[in-house]
């Protein structure tokens, strides 16, 4: 029985024990700071214990137009101070892009708010440049920072770059007002061809790249519209470096005359005949299609080409004009096929030709010292390691305007033709 009461009592003081633990130990818990922070500032501060979790947020702030507010992950409970970060991040928008009668691609991209458009597409539109696209009354270009917080639709804005007139022939573009180095002249304006270039209308731009529609009157050379004599020493602009023709029939008489730097011609396949003097002393040209021309003029090539101008092929070519090719001194291969003439000096001081191909079954007429080279200023030789390769060596060797040239002749002993390319 006392036993009994003893254990009784025992328990009793051990559970007071127990409960006044607990209580102690719930007295001295940590305790620690939760704040919540945004753009700088403390907007909700306030106590949990240790263990807790947190469950009082903030009132976010405002809506900003254009950002999104995006509160840190919460902690699954507090051991420790804890700082929350209410941070805002831009929306992403996506803008239509219209060319208003150009050409543009992509016309779709997407944006933050309040980023650089560097990446926006550049349109295209012959005659006009691109000065940025308008959305109400901004116009926003390469440099701009999107501003606008919503999907939107921007217009491509052009402005003109050619001055013109109507004449009784089609329009005269008679001033250029563009500042960049690339030139697209349009073949037609307000659905009128164009068929006359005012003189000068590019002094003082310093045009790299042109493109013209065609090539023949009234352009009769390049200098023309370059507001240049034939009689100066210079007839283009040094900076000119690259050409692209788009139609027509002729390259006309001077059309690059003394254009020392170009370096490239794209031509249609619609030409088939260069004029005289057309690339006259072209001393960089390293890449031009022949492939259609049947006519080659006077000094049509005179003193032309760089040290890629190698290979020369003309398929179709039936007349090589006096001294067409003369002092081409890096073409070493010639091909032709239906050539009926070739005048005198037309290959004159080429001095590295060493292949010459004719395809033709008829020994053409040859002019003078076609294929000799100046040993001195007043004695005139054949080209040394020359060899003419033709399909009947002895009807050319026999051949009165051949007959000089009979120890280069050999027989052909292939039938591939070049692609018109000059090299």
């Amino acid at each position: 029985m006392k036993f009994r009461k003893f254990l009784t009592a025992f328990v009793v003081v051990a559970a007071v024990f127990l409960l006044a633990a607990c209580a102690s130990e719930k007295q001295y818990k940590n305790k620690y700071n939760v704040v919540f922070w945004c753009e700088g500032e403390v907007i909700l501060s306030y106590t949990l214990e240790e263990g807790e979790k947190i469950t009082r947020l903030p009132d976010m702030p405002a809506e900003q137009a254009g950002y999104d507010w995006n509160i840190e992950p919460l902690p699954d409970a507090v051991y420790k101070d804890t700082t929350i970060r209410i941070t805002r991040s831009p929306k992403t928008f996506t803008v239509t892009f219209q060319s208003d009668y150009g050409y543009i691609y992509p016309d779709t991209l997407d944006f933050k708010f309040n980023s650089i458009m560097r990446d926006m597409p550049i349109p295209e539109r012959e005659g006009y440049e691109f000065i940025g696209y308008r959305y109400g009354n901004k116009l926003y270009n390469s440099d701009s920072v999107f501003d606008i917080p919503d999907n939107v639709t921007m217009t491509a804005a052009w402005r003109d770059l050619f001055g013109y007139e109507e004449t009784d022939f089609g329009i005269k573009i008679n001033s250029y007002w563009g500042t960049s180095g690339t030139v697209v002249i349009p073949s037609e304006i307000d659905g009128m061809d164009v068929t006359d270039i005012e003189k000068g209308i590019f002094n003082g731009v310093s045009v790299q790249s042109l493109s013209v529609p065609f090539l023949t009157a009234p352009f009769d050379y390049i200098g023309y519209f370059f507001g240049l004599e034939r009689e100066e020493s210079s007839q283009v602009p040094t900076s000119l470096r690259e050409v692209f023709i788009r139609g027509g029939e002729t390259i006309a008489d001077s059309a690059f005359y003394d254009c020392s730097r170009l370096s490239v011609i794209e031509l249609p396949d619609s030409i088939t005949s260069i004029g005289d003097y057309a690339f006259y002393n072209c001393r960089s040209l390293k890449d031009i299609n022949l492939y259609a021309v049947t006519e080659i003029g006077d000094y049509a090539f005179y003193n032309c080409g760089n040290s890629e101008f190698t290979e020369l092929s003309l398929p179709k070519v039936a007349h090589i004009g006096k001294h067409a090719f003369e002092n081409c001194s890096s073409l070493t291969d010639v091909t032709v096929n239906k050539v009926e003439t070739i005048e005198e000096y037309a290959f004159f001081n080429c001095s590295s030709l060493r292949n010459v191909d004719i395809s033709a079954g008829n020994p053409p007429v040859l002019g003078e010292y076609v294929f000799y080279r100046r040993a001195t200023d007043e004695e005139y030789i054949v080209i040394p390691n020359l060899k003419i390769r033709v399909p009947t060596p002895v009807d050319y060797r026999k051949n009165r305007y051949w007959i000089e040239y009979a120890d280069k002749i050999d027989m052909m002993t292939t039938s591939g033709m070049g692609h018109g390319d000059i090299k």
